[in-house]
């Protein structure tokens, strides 16, 4: 699917780099002629290309040079083209970078205009392909405490279901679910704590990376998930006594696939990323 007819996005790339954040903003902009600003922790200016300072990773020394913690906050992403710049930043940034199990990728969506009903499509589908989605996350993202599963292990689809059709009387009700939202923290797969103030849902599973390939496609498949579930005609359905055990990513990429919600390219790069991730123990 064009990320041209999809929904504006950001991305937050974590990482460590040789080069402080003055000189990796420099070398970027040598090398691509977009502006990247060091900025503090809490700027918001969702205008820029920023490199900020990322408190939650911890300094690390490798062959003795020491590696400045940091990550890369996008401007509003739409589109194709801006996906081509992130890509272009990320291979410089990859030349000098280093990412650990502390890392993550975080990609945001705008899904203000979402109404009732197709929240509760997401989560229900978010629910049923939650273990689908961390075969293709390396083992130590899969319970990640920076990205904690949504549902308990072995949780009854259905009733899930049952529960957040209970919860359908409002956006409000839906984005502060007890059941898929309610445990206090953001540090969730799929996290609506911003949703109030900027209309997005994050996505935090993915682990760090500074491989181009991995942020594309990820990209897409997010996009791919929230196309899909807002574009359906109802919940998705499930077999008697189902738990999100039950489903694999071939379902998962499959129904993404054949409801044009992601190419033939994104649904073979996850065939064979899952093969990798679950028969050698690797990033």
């Amino acid at each position: 699917m064009n990320l041209d007819n999809m929904r504006r996005y950001g991305v937050e790339v974590e990482f460590y780099s040789r080069l402080n954040m003055n000189s990796l903003g420099e070398k970027i902009y040598r090398e691509t002629g977009i502006e990247v600003h060091r900025v503090n922790y809490s700027n918001r200016d969702t205008d820029l290309w920023r490199l900020k300072p990322d408190a939650s990773l911890s300094s690390v020394t490798r062959n003795g040079e020491n590696y400045y913690p940091m990550e890369l906050v996008t401007p509003i992403l739409h589109g194709e083209e801006d996906l081509q710049k992130l890509k272009r930043i990320v291979q410089i940034i990859d030349l000098d970078g280093y990412v650990n199990k502390q890392t993550g990728l975080h990609v945001h969506v705008d899904i203000a205009d979402a109404t009732v009903e197709e929240l509760r499509r997401f989560m229900a589908y978010a629910g049923k392909y939650e273990d689908a989605i961390n075969t293709i996350l390396p083992p130590s993202r899969r319970q990640s405490r920076w990205a904690k599963n949504h549902l308990p292990f072995g949780v009854n689809l259905k009733d899930y279901y049952t529960e957040i059709n209970r919860q359908s009387e409002s956006k409000r009700d839906l984005v502060e679910n007890n059941y898929f939202n309610g445990r206090g923290t953001r540090y969730l797969k799929w996290n609506f704590e911003n949703y109030w103030r900027t209309g997005t849902v994050e996505n935090r599973a993915h682990s760090g990376t500074t491989d181009c390939d991995k942020i594309e496609n990820w990209v897409r498949l997010i996009q791919g998930i929230i196309h899909r579930t807002f574009k359906a005609k109802c919940t998705m359905w499930t077999k008697k006594n189902a738990t999100a055990q039950t489903y694999d990513i071939k379902h998962m990429v499959w129904d993404l696939y054949k409801n044009d919600a992601i190419s033939a390219d994104v649904r073979k790069f996850y065939f064979k990323r899952y093969k990798v991730l679950n028969n050698d123990v690797r990033r």
